[in-house]
């Protein structure tokens, strides 16, 4: 918290709140959370640990800044994605899936999903946020996303229009696997806009309403 009496730079907590959660997230991503340390992320943020505690109430806050910061940038895009009215529903969803991609393959976030994963099993109250703060709102603009392309005719109302795993399931595999292959010695090279394209396609057939008869004239 600031000190009282002090006027709040604004630029420089942003600032020194970045780099700490950028050293958090390094330390997450090789120790997880059980094995981060406050006094290894201040190092690393060229910060005091007393300081961490000016930006970040505990261990669990700033955990839970890491993935809010990850998830709100990609969240936003889909929103912006779901106004995009010189797009139609498939091309729409054909940039959503460049998005997730980018934030599931490209970014930390994919690597991220192990320690996620592993931090739920001992900490409930953090799987409940991941799962309501940042999970959440992917999900709501996801499926905002679908429901509208229904509602549009775009896409047939099928469950795979309401099911966010049914969605995303592949992408979330592909960055497990990843994560996986990024200790071996010779990870298998994917090629991503081979399995992006085909995830898409699969998803059209699925998604498309068929075609109605002709009518006897």
């Amino acid at each position: 918290m600031p000190q009282a009496g002090k006027p709040v730079d604004h630029a420089l907590r942003a600032r020194r709140e970045a780099d700490i959660r950028a050293s958090a997230l390094d330390v997450l991503t090789s120790k997880g959370y059980a094995g981060m340390r406050l006094d290894e992320v201040a190092r690393l943020a060229g910060v005091s640990k007393s300081a961490v505690y000016l930006y970040f109430d505990s261990k669990a806050d700033l955990y839970k800044s890491v993935l809010k910061s990850l998830s709100v940038r990609t969240a936003g895009e889909i929103q912006a994605l779901r106004s995009a009215r010189d797009l139609d529903y498939p091309q729409r969803l054909a940039q959503t899936l460049d998005t997730l991609y980018a934030a599931m393959l490209e970014s930390p976030m994919g690597a991220l999903l192990p320690v996620v994963s592993e931090t739920a099993r001992q900490y409930p109250d953090l799987a409940a946020y991941f799962l309501t703060e940042v999970r959440g709102p992917l999900d709501l603009a996801l499926l905002g996303l679908m429901a509208e392309g229904v509602a549009a005719g775009a896409f047939a109302d099928r469950p795979i229009t309401r099911s966010v795993p049914l969605l995303v399931g592949p992408i979330v595999a592909l960055a497990l696997q990843q994560s996986i292959a990024a200790n071996v010695a010779q990870p298998p090279v994917l090629d991503l806009p081979a399995l992006k394209r085909a995830h898409y396609e699969l998803l059209m057939a699925a998604l498309v309403p068929p075609a109605l008869p002709d009518t006897p004239s």
